[in-house]
């Protein structure tokens, strides 16, 4: 099934035996449940944009060509803090859409080739478990791959920030629950919006990539010309217990609206 050029929405409507594609401009083909059952492929070309209820993919590979893009619908996550592996998780499996575009396109294509529920920011959710995944699940902190995709990734949720996008603030992705200390808090609180922005901090950034390394330079080029230098001396915060959050300082530089 290919698709080129427009935006199409897939409607699975559960009372009729057929499902309606429409179109921008409101024309719709109709298919009949038993065909869509036998597509196997769908190819998303040149500036096209396709909706589609990810419970209806089992067994449908998306292939992207050129800049095409795809809204996921029926998408939820689970919150580091309401898991009890403690780890933030989509409860559906995005792995082979995501490691499709970020092989084919980088970082920056995969964000603006996938949408999930109509928007960007659960977009950079899934983006971002990815991501952790492969940093924790291997301890791969010195990871030069990871770790470049965590800056890259971060500068694409600072342009989402100044376009008006809704911060993850509010969206924990790391969580440790409280230990033996004397205190009563969680040992670790922190939000997926502060995890993006702190691997800018000097510590982070310094550790990771190596004054006088080509990566580095590279990057920091980056986030120049993204106009992003002051997130270099944004202060540490690992979500730890006693920390003090950044909030005020993400809002005095722009990075959130209100405190």
């Amino acid at each position: 099934m290919i698709f080129s050029g427009g935006n199409y929405a897939f409607n699975f409507n559960s009372n009729k035996n057929f499902i309606q594609v429409e179109q921008e401009d409101g024309q719709t083909t109709n298919l009949r449940a038993g065909q869509f059952e036998k597509v196997e492929k769908i190819v998303i070309g040149q500036d096209t944009n396709v909706t589609l209820d990810f419970s209806k993919l089992a067994g449908v590979d998306i292939d992207f060509q050129a800049n095409g893009g795809v809204n996921l619908t029926g998408i939820s996550f689970t919150e580091a803090d309401a898991a009890l592996d403690t780890k933030f998780e989509p409860v559906q499996n995005l792995d082979s859409i995501i490691v499709e575009l970020l092989s084919e396109r980088g970082v920056e294509g995969a964000i603006d080739a996938l949408t999930i529920n109509g928007g960007k920011g659960d977009a950079f959710k899934a983006v971002w478990d990815y991501l952790d995944d492969n940093y924790s699940t291997y301890g791969n902190y010195y990871d030069e791959t990871v770790n470049e995709a965590f800056i890259r990734l971060g500068l694409k949720y600072v342009e989402y920030l100044r376009k008006g996008g809704e911060p993850l603030d509010d969206v924990i992705g790391k969580y440790a629950a409280d230990g033996s200390d004397e205190g009563t808090n969680s040992d670790r609180v922190q939000s997926i919006h502060d995890n993006l922005l702190g691997n800018f901090n000097m510590v982070d950034f310094d550790s990771r990539f190596p004054a006088g390394t080509d990566l580095r330079a590279e990057l920091w080029a980056e986030i120049v010309e993204a106009e992003a230098t002051d997130l270099y001396g944004r202060p540490l915060y690992n979500g730890n217990e006693g920390q003090a959050a950044p909030t005020a300082w993400d809002v005095q530089h722009g990075y959130l609206l209100v405190v």
